[in-house]
């Protein structure tokens, strides 16, 4: 198990710059503005990284949906 020195280190870390994605927003509130984030996976390989694979969880925090013209378009935030 890791000290919470080796684990605040970890945190510390810059993500590599091919880890962080972006794209503009076309819906919503947020029309016209670009949007950053990790994917998914990336998310998963990093706390099991930091963790390790069992000692950390998930949850939603926010979830919604906008509207892309007439196109729904859902999200969460995890």
């Amino acid at each position: 198990m890791k000290t919470l020195e080796q684990i605040e280190e970890a945190l510390k870390r810059k993500l590599a710059k091919g880890d962080i994605k972006s794209k503009d927003a076309n819906f919503g509130k947020r029309d016209g503005e670009k949007i950053w984030y990790i994917e998914g996976h990336q998310a998963i390989r990093f706390a099991n990284e930091v963790f390790g694979p069992t000692n950390w969880g998930k949850s939603i925090a926010d979830a919604g949906c906008d509207t892309n013209g007439d196109k729904p378009v859902y999200w969460a935030r995890v």
